[in-house]
C-alpha cells in the first residue's frame, strides 16, 4: 500500500524495479543452483567411496583400529582413501 493513498506510482519506474528485483532474485537463484550441483556432486562422489568400501575387504591393522574407535568417519575416510 503507497504511503501516500492519493499518490498513484509512476508505472514506469514500478517496472523499472520490478525488473531490477527480478534480475537480483535470478542471480540468486543461479548461485543457489551451483551450490546444489556442488552438493550434489560431492554426494555422489561419497556414495561411490561408500559402496567400493563396502565391497572391498579390509584388514585393520592395530593403529586403525585404534583410530577407528576414536573417530570413526575420520578413520573410514582416511581407510578408503587407498580404495
Amino acid at each position: 500500500m503507497p504511503a501516500d493513498p492519493g499518490h498513484t506510482p509512476d508505472p514506469a519506474v514500478v517496472s523499472v524495479s520490478l525488473a531490477a528485483e527480478s534480475a537480483l532474485l535470478e542471480a540468486r537463484m543461479r548461485l543457489l543452483q551451483e551450490a546444489i550441483h556442488a552438493i550434489d556432486t560431492r554426494i555422489g562422489a561419497v556414495s561411490e567411496r561408500l559402496q567400493r568400501m563396502y565391497r572391498a575387504p579390509v584388514a585393520l591393522t592395530s593403529e586403525q583400529w585404534q583410530q577407528l574407535m576414536r573417530h570413526p568417519l575420520d578413520a573410514c575416510l582416511e581407510i578408503g582413501r587407498g580404495l
